[in-house]
């Protein structure tokens, strides 16, 4: 018995050492048959099937449930690094698998996201701005395959329905006042270049410290695009108030304004 568990154990080693991608039946593996090293080797060459192009994967992690385990992961193109994206993979029977990621998401993102700092940049100081645009599901695959089509008005069109973001923006609120309805102009001039989005743009208005705090975290990706700072950006003026969100639903709609107080 000794030799049979020493002989089990020297396998384990020899399949983890190795970079092996798939494991023997009989030894439990990270993801659906695979080592850790064939599920980051599986999502690489998944995208760069999809894409063309060369993608390194910077975190890998699983989620489970009662019937499944699903594997996650932050990617970038090998291009870029400083572009990270979410991609999520699910396993059927006989290991078939459906991959979906947000790069072409966070590519429109970054543009959307540019064109607001230089609409607000000829008005403002001192201001944050991130975008964030959704996601991880099928309704919000644009079947775009290549990141030079990447762009705004490609993603819209694709997903004139159905495409989401949300734009926050900070605001110094001793540069703004008491002037809150004033920013409306500074809106309406950043969605002319926002196509067919569906978005809702949250201005915030707050001291100078949180505008820092939150152009720290941005610039943290090295002016790249990582979703992650969108949630910290999130987390740290979601308690800020006053809020004023605008909603916009492309095209030639007009903006409609929704104050929150509290």
């Amino acid at each position: 018995m000794k030799r049979i568990i020493a002989a089990i154990m020297i396998l384990v080693l020899a399949v983890t050492l190795s970079g092996c991608k798939e494991v023997p039946s009989f030894m439990p593996s990270y993801w659906d048959g695979l080592t850790k090293a064939g599920a980051r080797a599986y999502i690489q060459n998944a995208l760069r099937d999809k894409y063309g192009e060369e993608f390194v994967v910077k975190e890998l992690a699983k989620r489970s449930g009662y019937y499944f385990t699903d594997l996650l992961a932050d990617c970038s193109p090998s291009s870029d690094e400083s572009l990270v994206f979410q991609v999520e993979c699910w396993n059927f029977k006989n290991h078939d698998r459906e991959l979906i990621d947000t790069y072409i998401q966070s590519i429109v993102g970054r543009e959307m996201r540019n064109k607001a700092e230089n609409v607000l940049s000829k008005y403002c100081e001192n201001f944050a701005v991130e975008v964030y645009v959704y996601g991880l599901a099928s309704d919000y695959d644009s079947k775009i395959q290549s990141a030079d089509m990447a762009t705004i008005e490609n993603f819209t069109n694709a997903l004139p329905d159905d495409n989401l973001s949300v734009v926050w923006i900070a605001f110094d609120e001793n540069e703004i006042g008491d002037k809150y309805d004033e920013t409306i102009k500074y809106i309406e001039e950043i969605v002319k270049d926002f196509g067919l989005s569906n978005c809702y743009i949250d201005c915030y208005f707050v001291s100078l410290d949180i505008v820092n705090q939150c152009n720290e975290k941005i610039m943290s990706c090295h002016s790249g695009y990582n979703y992650q700072i969108t949630a910290d950006m999130d987390t740290t003026l979601s308690s800020q108030r006053p809020i004023y969100r605008y909603v916009y639903t492309g095209g030639d709609c007009d903006l409609a304004l929704n104050k929150i107080l509290n």
